[in-house]
């Protein structure tokens, strides 16, 4: 819930000009963890607030880390606050429920993993569009963005810093989000590998009818895949839009 205090104006316009921001806040729907939400709306950069290791944020974060790789040190936990990225994340949402209609009141999202390789992070932070099709890899399921339930998975594509100069990093310091992903209805590929994906496949008529989901005539196709590999679950998205980079993670294995 996005909280503010307001104290009093000088003038109709000023009052006016707060409203909007409050409508626009709640238009966005913005994390109740964010801080600073009225500067966001105001201000097009994104903001980076690093977590107290004292709070339970960053407890939680730890705690789900730690759940596959007990050995690792955390040292740092920066929540990400991108008013770009989180209105295209909440539009894909506002998508979703439009596709679904009653046969799903709550849209179904996973914290999960991801890591970048050798891109370095700030790429996607400071992208327009967050993680992006464009510059994914081929993988078991196809082109897609790879999102692991395991910190342990992620961590064979975690970022690397290789410089001890004109970075905030230490050399060796490894660095990887925990996102937020809307996967919606998400087809079960199991363990079975397929290559040649492009998009997850149309939802079954038996799952339509089952769930009593809107279709006309119009083929409808999942939203998301799931696949189990090297002990973890996965998840993979086709399009853009559709996961969040919710926090990155600094660390040492």
């Amino acid at each position: 819930m996005v909280q503010f205090r307001i104290q009093g104006f000088r003038n109709e316009e000023a009052f006016s000009d707060i409203t909007n921001l409050i409508e626009k806040a709640i238009e966005y729907r913005f994390p109740s963890e964010w801080t600073d939400t009225l500067r966001i709306i105001q201000e097009p950069k994104v903001l980076r607030f690093d977590i107290s290791k004292s709070s339970s944020e960053f407890s939680n974060i730890q705690q789900e880390f730690k759940k596959t790789m007990p050995t690792a040190i955390i040292k740092r936990v920066e929540r990400i606050q991108s008013k770009t990225i989180w209105r295209n994340f909440i539009l894909d949402q506002e998508m979703l429920k439009e596709k679904y209609g009653p046969s799903m009141p709550v849209l179904p999202t996973v914290m999960v993993y991801h890591g970048t390789s050798s891109t370095n992070p700030d790429e996607i932070i400071k992208g327009e569009e967050g993680f992006d099709m464009r510059y994914s890899a081929d993988g078991y399921w196809g082109r897609a963005v790879y999102f692991a339930v395991n910190s342990s998975y992620s961590h064979a594509y975690s970022y690397k810093n290789k410089s001890s100069s004109f970075s905030t990093l230490e050399y060796g310091d490894r660095q990887m989000f925990y996102a937020k992903v809307n996967i919606g209805l998400f087809h079960d590929a199991g363990q079975q590998i397929n290559r040649e994906i492009k998009t997850p496949p149309p939802i079954d008529q038996y799952t339509i009818q089952q769930k009593g989901i809107p279709h006309g005539d119009q083929k409808l196709l999942y939203d998301s895949i799931k696949g189990n590999t090297q002990g973890s679950d996965v998840y993979m998205v086709y399009a853009n839009r559709k996961a969040y980079p919710s926090y990155l993670i600094t660390y040492t294995s």
